[in-house]
């Protein structure tokens, strides 16, 4: 963003997000996961809603879209 706007090494990313009004991309993950979990809730296939449980294991993720809500 600070290059496609030619803004100034000074200014935060946070004043650069504020004056273009683009949200930051965990704000749009989180919007995002929190959009997906909701739709699971409604979905007609059981498979889908037992994608909600949390797993046994979680071996190497450290976190899951579930986590982030």
């Amino acid at each position: 963003l600070r290059t496609i706007s030619g803004a100034p090494w000074y200014m935060t990313n946070h004043q650069i997000h504020n004056d273009l009004q683009i949200p930051f991309v965990k704000e749009v993950v989180t919007r995002m996961a929190t959009a997906y979990e909701q739709r699971l809730h409604r979905h007609p296939n059981i498979e889908a809603i037992r994608l909600l449980e949390a797993p046994s294991t979680r071996r190497l993720k450290r976190k899951y879209p579930s986590d982030l809500i």
